[in-house]
This record gives structure tokens, C-alpha cells and sequence, in this order.
């Protein structure tokens, strides 16, 4: 979420800093920085059935920028067969709009204080996809490893065995206790390979099991609010009177203070 953060932040600063089109452009950028990263994070989200599906219907990078990143995709992909691409081709767009923004602020476009904002900001993008690497790389606890391990070469057997002997023999023999002690021991063993298939699933939130975590909502989201943000409809001058009016109009006052200040300041106009 820090990553969408970051780039409400620039969509918000270029909306009101930058020519239409020099905005667009960062913001596009940005989306396009994003969708690389997660990318590069699992082989689950190929440069085929993710990269250009998402490049097809939010039209994030030209066919020429396309291009440019294509070779650093490819060549992480050679290099290591199955692999992720890695966070190269995310950075490589992250540099993009760290150009754009020092171009605007050496032809006069921005001031100082946007030009340090916004650069502030794809950092803190870059940054905060970077941190993704390292969760995603991130080995399970030795503890629940551990616990793990435990519970499959002792804790299990001891278990069976021990209902086992419940269950009795010769004529103190039950069906009935069988039964239930056989379920028993099943239920159990199903919970440790449930903890063996969870520690799997932790190593990859990436993947492309229903749990993981929604890339494809991340990236659309992030795409349809930011250029929301581009398309803001400025409501206009500030109208003396339609403020004052919108003041008397409350329903519910913030309270006495507040009142007084009024009445305060309405003998001191009057």
C-alpha cells in the first residue's frame, strides 16, 4: 500500500505543477513502475500474460518505452530460466520519472519545492517495492520449522500409538474406539501437513494461489485513482459569500467558542 501511497503523491503534485501532458507521462511512469515490480517478484506474473495484458488495457508504456525495458526482461529471464525478472526493470522506469522531474525543474516547469517533493516520492516508491524483495526472499522462522519437524517424526507416531493402545485388545477390543481413535490420529496428521503446506505458501504471497496477495487489484487501483487525480475539475475562485452562507448553513455548530468568535468579529465589522 505504501507503493499506491506514492504515487497518489506524484498524481497529486503533477496535477496542479505540470503541463497536462508532461503529467501524464510521470503518472504513467509511476503505474508502469509498479506493474513492473510485482513482476519481477514471482514467475506467476510473466512478461506475457501480465506485463503486456496490463500494458494492452491501461496503456502504460508506449511501444518504444516497451522496448526499452524488454531487453532487461528478457535477459533476467534467460539468465535464470523459470525465474522472476527481478527489480531491474522496475528501477529502470523509477529512473525514467527521476529524469522527467529533473528536466521540469531545469527548464523552469517546477519550483524547487515540487522538484524535491516529487523526487522525494519515487524514491519512497522505489523503496518501498525494493522492501518487497526482501519479504519475498524471506526464509520461515527456524522455530515454526522446527515445531514443524517435531510434530511429524515424534509427536505423531507417539500419538498413534498411544491411541492404539486405547483402543484395547483381544476381547476389551472396540470398534467404536477404533473408529474414533483412527479419526483422531487422521484429523491430526491433516493438521501438521497443513502447517507444512502453509510454511510453503509463506515463502511465495506472491504466487498464484487464491490467498496470495491481489497484484492485479493493486496495480488497477492505482491506475484508476492516480489518473482520477490528473482529472480533477478544479471548483473555481473562492466566493466570500457563499462561504459565510455555507458557515450559517451548518445544521451543528463546532461549539461556544466558536460562537463568540462570531459574534466578535461581526461588531468589529459592523
Amino acid at each position: 500500500m505504501n507503493c499506491i501511497k506514492r504515487i497518489y503523491d506524484v498524481a497529486s503534485i503533477v496535477a496542479t505543477a505540470f503541463p497536462k501532458p508532461h503529467a501524464h507521462r510521470i503518472v504513467r511512469y509511476m503505474n508502469a513502475a509498479h506493474a513492473l515490480g510485482y513482476a519481477g517478484l514471482s514467475s506467476t506474473y510473466s512478461y506475457k500474460h501480465f506485463i503486456e495484458t496490463i500494458n494492452q488495457k491501461y496503456s502504460l508504456l508506449t511501444k518504444a518505452e516497451l522496448f526499452l525495458v524488454q531487453d532487461i526482461l528478457e535477459q533476467s529471464a534467460t539468465s535464470i530460466p523459470g525465474a522472476a525478472f527481478g527489480p531491474d526493470a522496475m528501477q529502470e522506469v523509477a529512473e525514467w520519472c527521476m529524469k522527467d522531474v529533473d528536466l521540469a525543474y531545469r527548464t523552469g516547469i517546477i519550483e524547487v519545492k515540487d522538484f524535491a517533493a516529487l523526487r522525494d516520492k519515487v524514491l519512497a516508491l522505489r523503496g518501498s517495492m525494493n522492501t518487497l524483495y526482501e519479504y519475498n526472499d524471506q526464509p520461515i522462522l527456524f522455530f515454526y520449522v522446527h515445531f514443524t519437524c517435531l510434530l511429524s517424526a515424534l509427536y505423531l507416531p507417539l500419538f498413534a500409538i498411544s491411541n492404539a493402545y486405547k483402543a484395547g485388545a483381544g476381547s476389551e477390543r472396540h470398534w467404536s474406539a477404533d473408529l474414533l481413535a483412527g479419526l483422531i490420529v487422521l484429523v491430526q496428521c491433516v493438521f501438521v501437513i497443513g502447517l507444512r503446506m502453509l510454511a510453503r505458501k509463506m515463502v511465495d504471497p506472491f504466487g498464484s494461489d487464491l490467498e496470495d496477495l491481489s497484484v492485479l487489484r493493486y496495480v488497477k487501483t492505482a491506475w484508476q485513482r492516480s489518473n482520477r487525480l490528473l482529472a480533477t475539475r478544479f471548483p473555481g475562485k473562492v466566493d466570500v459569500e457563499v462561504e459565510e452562507q455555507m458557515v450559517r448553513s451548518r445544521k451543528e455548530t463546532i461549539g461556544q467558542p466558536w460562537k463568540s468568535s462570531m459574534a466578535f468579529a461581526a461588531s468589529t465589522s459592523s
